[in-house]
């Protein structure tokens, strides 16, 4: 069983980005990576970080 800390830094480890990932996907639908990470880091926030 996993401790409520334990879950937390799972999670923490398993959102974190996968910028190659992401640059591959964006390169094989023929999108440029820097213009959608513009455009995404552009968007309003909901809540602080």
């Amino acid at each position: 069983m996993l401790t409520r800390e334990q879950a937390m830094a799972l999670i923490e480890e398993d959102n974190r980005p996968r910028y190659e990932t992401l640059r591959w996907y964006l390169e094989i639908i023929g999108l440029d990576f820097a213009k959608v990470i513009r455009t995404v880091n552009a968007i309003p926030k909901l809540y602080q970080v």
